[in-house]
């Protein structure tokens, strides 16, 4: 599971997995010491359109239409953590952005 931070407007956190983007999300121990995913998740099969942007200091914007129309407009930053020390972003990044469709950019 690769995950790096992003912000998306008018959500407070979301979660872009290998199936699905989850918003408000949140992994919270279970009685049997598992996880349990807490939030609306959305397949990425029901992505209807996904266009994916250069931005500003070397972000990425995605907007993204699902077929229900609910509709995401994610900011990827270049570095992740304050101060870029968030390891591995960038390669989860990009990795989040081949999935959504995107390729590399």
């Amino acid at each position: 599971m690769a995950g790096i931070h992003a912000i998306a407007k008018e959500t407070n956190i979301i979660g872009i997995f290998d199936k699905c983007i989850c918003t408000e999300y949140s992994l919270r121990p279970d009685e049997n010491g598992g996880m349990n995913d807490i939030g609306t998740c959305y397949n990425l099969t029901d992505i209807q359109k996904c266009e994916i942007k250069k931005g500003w200091m070397g972000s990425v914007k995605c907007n993204i239409a699902m077929k229900n129309g609910t509709y995401f407009k994610l900011l990827l930053p270049k570095l992740g953590g304050l101060g870029g020390d968030m390891p591995n972003h960038t390669q989860y990044r990009d990795a989040i952005i081949a999935r959504l469709g995107g390729g590399s950019i």
